[in-house]
């Protein structure tokens, strides 16, 4: 004898089934989903609303359901980011200033994460950032580092030091305080020591205190 299901079984049937299917055919939802909302906007504005409802009511499960389709999403996250931030930069700057000012130590351990995994990215904006202090002009381009170390033979330009024991520094060349700019031609690298060294002198001057130029 066949059991009659509930409404509510029924219903948990359907929603299995479709959830299924939509895991099963994702770029099928997409074209789907897009079009829905192309052709009905208040559709997608209501259902926008009914989202923000529901991560308010449950913040944990929010949480959980953005982690985890941001680490399945990493790069169209990272696209999506862009373009929101391109469409409006002092918008998303001020929403990131409000949130490390509401999450000092979240927006320490994230910085400090990302300088970390990306210490060349890191290297670039610290003097991308000390130029546009200046005035100076140019921007440094990705994969500098690399072609310094190649070009150097992985040795610091005034004392030689391999960079394997020593670590490096990026120094300009002529110093952003003497009209430098920050261009991949006025970059080299040496290491820590002679940088601190060599400050803001003029390089032919520090060359020759180094014995490298008569």
């Amino acid at each position: 004898m066949k059991i009659k299901q509930t409404e509510e079984e029924r219903k948990a049937k359907r929603k299995a089934y479709l959830v299924a299917w939509r895991a099963a055919h994702p770029e099928k939802c997409k074209q789907y989903d897009t079009t829905r909302n192309i052709e009905n906007p208040d559709r997608k504005k209501d259902g926008l609303i009914r989202l923000s409802k529901w991560n308010k009511e449950h913040p944990g499960r929010a949480r959980a359901a953005r982690a985890a389709w941001y680490a399945a999403n990493k790069d169209r996250a990272k696209v999506s980011a862009a373009a929101r931030y391109a469409a409006n930069p002092k918008k998303m700057g001020a929403s990131a200033a409000t949130w490390q000012k509401a999450n000092p130590e979240k927006a320490r351990a994230a910085s400090s994460a990302w300088q970390k995994a990306n210490p060349e990215a890191f290297r670039r904006y610290n003097h991308n950032r000390r130029a546009n202090k200046k005035i100076n002009g140019g921007k440094l381009s990705p994969g500098l580092v690399p072609r310094l170390i190649k070009f150097q033979k992985n040795k610091c330009v005034y004392c030689g030091k391999f960079f394997s024991k020593s670590g490096y520094h990026m120094d300009h060349i002529i110093p952003l305080s003497l009209g430098g700019k920050n261009e991949d031609k006025n970059i080299q690298l040496t290491c820590p020591g002679c940088n601190k060294e060599k400050g803001g002198k003029d390089p032919v001057v520090f060359a020759q205190s180094k014995g490298l130029l008569l």
